[in-house]
């Protein structure tokens, strides 16, 4: 049973984040297993899967293996945020146990999600990271509850802003972003009046 994974997208011309992905398995490989991952092959083999198509991988690995699901890529709609407190939630590492995410999610339609707190800090939702558009830049949460491939790729490019961000503040913001390894900048936005 594989104890973790990586979504990635595959696109025709290649896979934007590989380099990422590829750190944080390897980061994580030394974590949890203190060794470092034989992938030599990996972006070729995720390319190979694809066949030319737009793609989500799913990658479960561990410290001697990895399994691909490759399926074509549908993307997703997504009509409100609801605010919640999880002061305990700890997911700093993608686990393919996600039953305490799941728990925040019960009830909820398909196109809703949750808007995670943490000490009335904003942090992620159920299955991204987020970035808030102030009207002259995005700012996303310093403290997320899991640092993910698009993320760093957008803070390290200067497009996105580290911000302590508290519940009360979100008025100052127009909208906001999910962004996760299938999700560029301002792809999948939810208005703030659908923050509830």
């Amino acid at each position: 049973m594989y104890q973790v994974f990586e979504t990635i997208l595959i696109q025709p011309q290649g896979i934007p984040l590989f380099p990422y992905h590829l750190a944080r398995m390897q980061g994580v490989a030394q974590q949890l297993w203190q060794k470092t991952l034989h992938v030599p092959d990996l972006q070729t083999e995720l390319l190979r899967q694809a066949e030319g198509r737009v793609c989500r991988c799913r990658l479960l690995y561990d410290a001697d293996g990895y399994q691909l699901q490759t399926d074509p890529w549908m993307k997703r709609s997504l009509h409100a945020l609801h605010l919640v407190h999880a002061p305990h939630l700890k997911y700093t590492i993608k686990y393919t146990d996600r039953r305490a995410l799941q728990q925040l999610l019960h009830g909820l339609p398909d196109a809703e999600d949750v808007l995670i707190l943490q000490e009335d800090q904003l942090t992620d939702t159920s299955f991204s990271n987020i970035a808030l558009w102030s009207g002259y830049e995005w700012h996303t949460p310093k403290h997320p509850l899991l640092k993910g491939c698009r993320r760093q790729y957008l803070l390290d490019s200067g497009l996105i802003h580290e911000k302590n961000i508290p519940s009360g503040s979100l008025k100052q913001y127009e909208k906001i972003s999910c962004i996760n390894a299938l999700y560029d900048l301002d792809e999948l936005v939810v208005p703030l009046h659908a923050v509830l």
